[in-house]
């Protein structure tokens, strides 16, 4: 069993819309594609609550690469309590960096860190776009005019062929 197999990786991101990034199923991929030889993974859960960590030469993020993983989120809830293991567990002289967090899990971690004795601060680096799409793909098709619906159609269709 792979560390990406545990029950923790079906629970829901603490943030919403975040796609596939925080699966165990693209974070395994990532994980043997693109980790660093020197990079370590440690992996917290309990019943309610999964973060995935990793790092190198002592700074710690979330997993996955920041080139293939858009968005990283804790799963589950009650995640103090791991983050408090997370610290216990690496140790002193550590350091903590997430990036690509919505803000939802941006304040989470930031609160578990706080719990945990140590000084954390949430920065806004960019802002992404969040695209509201119909839920079948036949749905947004009928979203569109005629024109874009039967230009997009001739498209996938000289793609396919």
């Amino acid at each position: 069993m792979s560390e990406f197999d545990r029950p923790g990786f079906a629970l829901p991101p603490v943030a919403p819309r975040i796609g596939p990034f925080s699966s165990g199923d693209l974070l395994e991929v990532v994980w043997k594609h693109h980790a660093d030889p020197n990079e370590e993974l440690l992996v917290v859960e309990h019943g309610t609550g999964l973060i995935p960590f990793s790092c190198v030469e002592r700074r710690w993020t979330m997993a996955g690469s920041a080139d293939l993983v858009d968005y990283r989120s804790p799963l589950g809830g009650d995640l103090d309590p791991l983050v408090a293991e997370a610290v216990r567990t690496v140790g002193p002289g550590i350091e903590f960096s997430f990036d690509s967090l919505p803000r939802a899990a941006a304040d989470v971690l930031a609160d578990g860190l706080s719990a945990s004795g140590l000084e954390s601060a949430v920065r806004q680096h960019t802002v992404a776009a969040v695209l509201e799409l119909p839920d079948t793909f036949e749905a947004y098709l009928m979203s569109m005019g005629k024109k874009d619906r039967h230009e997009l159609r001739r498209k996938r269709r000289r793609y396919e062929a």
